[in-house]
């Protein structure tokens, strides 16, 4: 598909990493496709999948000519897999939607607009959680108006299917895909502990890269505290094994980051202490 300047210029290309997903990822595209911002690309990516996952997305992009199908022959996971679709985006603004997630009517919209008149960077929003069944919890998890790279390290305030980035300001910018260039058994180890959080250190990664060019000031990072998206909470996600979720954490600090011993206590200690305190507001 060739697009013209102007087309590029505001057009969202839309991330989806998927992987045995044949009963939420319909939903998930529909969500896509019921955009009030309609200039949106739709690149889905299929890990291998074993069930009926491609085949899905195969008829939703003979209907849409907007949404393509990228094939993987062996699973190499979400990091891997949402680089590719990274690579093959022709559009300014980067997000990010997982095969089971789905996205509110006018969330692109929204952050386009708030965006481009604000000239942010990197935005996110406020979201809730939907169960197996699409039903959604009534907690709204909130977001700040905006973070730093500090403010990050210490908890992670941004969704990954909340999350844009315009590739015109920071350029493509890929997510962690581990530690290949360390021992084979470490890497194994780091990838069992952190191919969960490529998210997140994609976000430090581009705070940091402001940091670094001094920017703060002019590129700005903003978050929308309007539930604009609906995450799918599964029985064996993650996030609900806390001792591995800090695990997690813990390898995002030494690996990904580079922090010193004493900088990952210092910033683990507030990431402990903020886990602490929303379970006992439950």
């Amino acid at each position: 598909m060739t697009l013209g300047d102007h087309l590029l210029e505001g057009l969202v290309s839309v991330v989806m990493a998927a992987f045995n997903s044949e009963h939420y990822i319909a939903a998930a595209i529909q969500s896509v496709l019921c955009q009030s911002y309609q200039q949106w690309e739709l690149l889905v990516v299929d890990d291998a999948s074993s069930d009926r996952t491609p085949d899905i997305v195969a008829e939703c992009a003979r209907k849409d000519a907007r949404i393509r199908l990228l094939r993987q022959k062996q699973n190499a996971g979400p990091a891997y897999t949402r680089n590719v679709a990274i690579k093959e985006a022709g559009g300014r603004f980067i997000a990010f939607l997982d095969s089971d997630d789905i996205w509110l009517p006018n969330k692109l919209e929204r952050q386009i607009t708030v965006m481009q008149e604000s000239g942010a960077v990197l935005s996110f929003t406020a979201y809730r959680k939907i169960d197996l069944d699409g039903n959604v919890g009534d907690a709204t998890i909130e977001v700040p108006a905006t973070v730093t790279y500090g403010q990050l390290l210490k908890t992670n305030v941004i969704a990954c299917l909340t999350a844009i980035y315009d590739s015109h300001a920071l350029g493509k910018m890929y997510m962690p895909e581990d530690m290949r260039r360390e021992d084979y058994r470490l890497w194994l180890q780091i990838l069992k502990l952190s191919r969960h959080h490529e998210d997140y250190a994609l976000w430090l990664a581009i705070l940091r890269k402001l940091l670094d060019k001094k920017k703060l000031q002019a590129m700005k990072v903003i978050g929308i505290n309007e539930v604009l998206a609906y995450y799918r909470v599964h029985d064996t996600s993650v996030s609900r094994n806390k001792f591995q979720a800090a695990a997690m954490q813990w390898a995002v600090y030494r690996k990904v980051e580079g922090l010193s011993l004493w900088r990952s206590l210092y910033y683990f200690a507030h990431y402990a202490y903020r886990g602490y305190r929303k379970a006992k507001l439950r």
